[in-house]
């Protein structure tokens, strides 16, 4: 093949996420896909992956998709990871917890064989091995906590209506039991 050639070929692997069929764990490492580090429970969940991966003998990759377009970097980092071979990439909270996002590049990459875990999300459509909060029941935990704490006017701070945590949430704020009528989680 001729080198340009060659250069086209690669190229146009990448930009498909092509994951080469029947391919085998060979790198020994995966990918670990956050959005930011800022927020502390992505560190501390990126931490106890990765010291679970060692214990198994894999080494972790970690992605940080903190920008003004995540979807893109999330994009970028897939593309990174699928180029070094990784033998499974884990999307923490990533853009399937985006529940009006662009979810394509999930379809794709398990369309040519690659191993993926969501954490904190999922895309109803696709069959993927997903670990998540129930998120009513957390909603309607944290209410009944501040109840019995004594607090009658209580909002919710969830995040923005199109992300997969925030409704479930505010359902399980709603349906509390012992939380007054008249006041509402979707106030601030």
């Amino acid at each position: 093949m001729r080198p340009e050639t060659r250069v086209r070929v690669e190229r146009a692997m990448q930009e498909l996420l092509y994951v080469p069929p029947g391919r085998r764990a060979e790198t020994g490492a995966i990918g670990l896909l956050v959005p930011d580090l800022v927020n502390p429970i992505f560190p501390a969940l990126a931490q106890a992956m990765e010291t679970r991966a060692t214990a198994k003998g894999l080494a972790s990759i970690l992605c940080s998709t903190n920008t003004a377009h995540p979807a893109l970097t999330e994009a970028e980092y897939v593309h990174m990871l699928v180029e070094r071979r990784v033998d499974g990439m884990i999307f923490i909270s990533c853009e399937m917890a985006d529940l009006e996002g662009d979810h394509r590049h999930y379809r794709q990459l398990i369309s040519e064989g690659a191993r993926i875990v969501f954490v904190n999300g999922f895309v109803e459509s696709l069959d993927v091995p997903t670990v998540r909060v129930d998120e009513r029941a957390a909603g309607r935990l944290a209410t009944q906590h501040l109840i019995e704490l004594g607090h009658r006017r209580i909002g919710v701070v969830a995040g923005p209506e199109h992300f997969f945590p925030t409704p479930g949430r505010r359902r399980g704020s709603r349906r509390c039991p012992g939380r007054r009528s008249g006041t509402s989680p979707d106030r601030p």
